[in-house]
C-alpha cells in the first residue's frame, strides 16, 4: 500500500510514505469492537497474488445494509477488476446475507472509481460538503448505494 494515490483514497490515517509497520498498526486497529466486519482480499486467479482488498463495515442485519469500500493496486486499476470485485461483493451481499442496501463513500477527485461503481448500479444519494482537506483544497465526499431490486434489475449479476 505503499502508493500515495492509494492512501489518498482510502478513508484512512496512514499517511504517506507508509512502511510494513504502519500497514501492521493499521491492520491491528480492526478490533473486534470496531466498524469493520470483513476486510477481503482480491487476489489474482492465475497466482493467487493479492492485489487489492474490500472491507464489508457497518453490517447491520437488522436493517439489511452495509458499507463497503475496495482499493485496488495501481497497476491493476483500468483493467476492470475492480468492478468485477465489486459485482462479486454484490452478489454475496445481496444474495448470501440477504442484504437490501449496500453503501459507499468515495473522494469527489476519484473519478475511475465513481465511474465503476455507476458501471455496477450504484446511485449518488448524497454529498458531504467539503469533508476532506487533501491537495491544498477541500473535496466532498459522494456518498452512493445501490438497493437489491436495482441490482437485480440492473443485468451485471454473475
Amino acid at each position: 500500500m505503499n502508493d500515495e494515490n492509494i492512501l489518498l483514497n482510502l478513508f484512512t490515517q496512514i499517511t504517506f510514505p507508509t512502511n510494513a509497520e504502519k500497514e501492521e498498526a493499521w491492520i491491528d486497529s480492526f478490533s473486534p469492537d470496531s466498524l469493520c466486519e470483513y476486510i477481503l482480499a482480491v487476489q489474482r486467479n492465475d497466482t493467487g497474488k493479492v492485489i487489492g482488498g474490500i472491507e464489508i463495515n457497518n453490517l447491520d442485519l437488522k436493517n439489511s445494509n452495509c458499507i463497503i469500500a475496495i482499493y485496488m493496486h495501481p497497476e491493476y486499476l483500468g483493467r476492470g477488476i475492480g468492478t468485477q470485485a465489486i459485482n462479486l461483493l454484490l452478489d454475496l451481499l445481496f444474495d448470501r446475507f440477504s442484504l437490501n442496501k449496500i453503501k459507499l463513500n468515495v473522494f469527489d477527485f476519484n473519478e475511475r472509481a465513481i465511474k465503476s461503481y455507476k458501471k455496477a448500479g450504484f446511485v449518488k444519494e448524497g454529498v458531504l460538503r467539503q469533508e476532506l482537506f487533501t491537495m491544498n483544497k477541500y473535496h466532498d465526499i459522494i456518498m452512493m448505494s445501490i438497493l437489491k431490486q436495482e441490482w437485480n434489475q440492473h443485468g451485471t449479476k454473475n
